[in-house]
């Protein structure tokens, strides 16, 4: 299958550009948002890059190994194309938010185990563990927007009848072979709150560099509110992050 890719640029430049593959989020069943173009077009801004969204397949028609496989394709096209799209393929950073964090984690562990070197890994309010066994998925049952009631459903979706590994479940990962810098975002009142967490301490256990912003008050895909002070924290940290790792 062909996977349609959306290329967000900063206006009027012509040099080679750093760039971030980014994943949107939607429980691995919903089309990109609004609001993810929104942040695609603020992080291209702000961290001067260009970003790179691909149309991955989506469940239930298309359950793991898909999505992943997308998402990984993706990330090559980008490399042998880098030259048409005008990209520095040192700087080549990869996020995600929500199911998308997981297919982020997931193509960077890829990428470390095939020796393609990122920058960087972002990623927001991840989906990573799908064992759901974390006290904020036994505590959030039923928070809006997002709650382990519909975790259990997406991950039955996903994962329909394939074998479970770290690409479709990163929390599974042992071995962190050449992993980049990470960012990793949290919300308070998010039964993914745990597993994003102890997914940055395993990264750090193993030496790599890793960025964990702990949002407070917060609930999952805090984005509703695009001027509140949380969410204009939040990306600005996020961007801060890509600039630092692009420099």
């Amino acid at each position: 299958g062909k996977t349609d890719v959306l290329v967000f640029e900063p206006k009027n430049e012509d040099c080679t550009l750093p760039a971030l593959l980014y994943f949107h989020g939607g429980g691995f069943i919903y089309k990109a948002a609004p609001y993810h173009y929104f942040l695609a077009k603020t992080y291209a801004r702000y961290a001067h890059c260009k970003v790179i969204m691909p149309d991955y397949r989506l469940t239930p028609t298309y359950p793991y190994p898909t999505p992943f496989n997308d998402c990984v394709q993706s990330l090559k096209w980008v490399i042998n194309n880098s030259n048409r799209l005008n990209i520095d393929t040192n700087k080549i950073a990869i996020g995600g938010d929500s199911a998308g964090g997981c297919l982020a984690a997931a193509v960077t562990l890829y990428a470390g185990k095939n020796d393609i070197d990122l920058c960087a890994q972002m990623l927001v309010y991840p989906v990573l563990d799908y064992k759901m066994e974390s006290s904020s998925m036994q505590k959030y049952t039923d928070t809006p927007v997002w709650n382990s009631t519909l975790s259990r459903k997406m991950w039955e979706l996903y994962l329909k009848d394939s074998k479970v590994d770290e690409y479709a479940s990163p929390a599974l990962a042992s071995e962190f072979k050449n992993i980049p810098k990470t960012y990793i975002e949290t919300a308070e009142y998010d039964s993914l709150h745990d597993e994003g967490i102890e997914y940055a301490n395993k990264l750090k256990s193993n030496g790599i560099d890793v960025e964990l912003f702990n949002t407070v008050g917060t609930m999952h895909g805090l984005k509703k509110k695009k001027k509140s002070k949380t969410v204009i924290e939040s990306v600005g940290k996020r961007t801060d992050f890509l600039r630092r790792c692009f420099r």
